[in-house]
């Protein structure tokens, strides 16, 4: 259902938004975007069995080595603290844990920022894949690297995680 207008655009109210250092849990036939997904990483998360589903974007690895003082940035800004929270609130919201798998997407190194260590994209990817595989979530796809922003949907009614890239096309993992 068409609920309101954003600069012009009809927008859906069943399409929830996650930006930058966010996370969100959805059900009941919502679909969970993330727009010009570059070098940060998305973790697509999803239970067949209940229909849940959560989303993650983060832009740094670990909590742990982060140079300001914890409480100054959100948890939800490295890969290891916001996958754990998220698969902790999908849980809350009725997710089986044994069911839930998982879809990486993003990491992308797009710009030659010299203030940013080298390979921060590739390590918040890893990081992501290593904090799933510690908490035994399978991943099931993967769209990660190369040179090119993406957007990631996640619909909570099909469990379908689908991109889309200027110069690719859409596609499903």
């Amino acid at each position: 259902m068409k609920t309101h207008t954003e600069g012009g655009h009809e927008v859906d109210s069943d399409r929830l938004t996650v930006g930058l250092s966010e996370w969100r849990v959805a059900a009941d036939g919502e679909t969970l975007v993330s727009s010009g997904v570059g070098s940060s990483v998305v973790v697509a998360l999803y239970d067949p069995r209940t229909g849940v589903a959560g989303l993650v974007r983060a832009v740094l690895p670990r909590q742990s080595e982060a140079s300001a003082p914890r409480s100054s940035a959100p948890p939800a800004k490295y890969a290891d603290t916001a996958v754990r929270e998220a698969l902790e609130a999908m849980i809350e919201a009725g997710a089986s844990y044994a069911a839930v798998q998982g879809w990486l997407v993003g990491g992308s190194e797009m710009f030659d920022l010299d203030r940013l260590s080298a390979g921060t994209a590739g390590r918040t990817v890893e990081t992501a894949a290593e904090t799933l595989d510690r908490l035994n979530v399978d991943v099931v796809g993967r769209a990660v690297g190369g040179d090119h922003g993406r957007t990631v949907e996640l619909d909570a009614a099909t469990g379908e995680v689908s991109l889309r890239t200027a110069h690719h096309g859409t596609r499903h993992l």
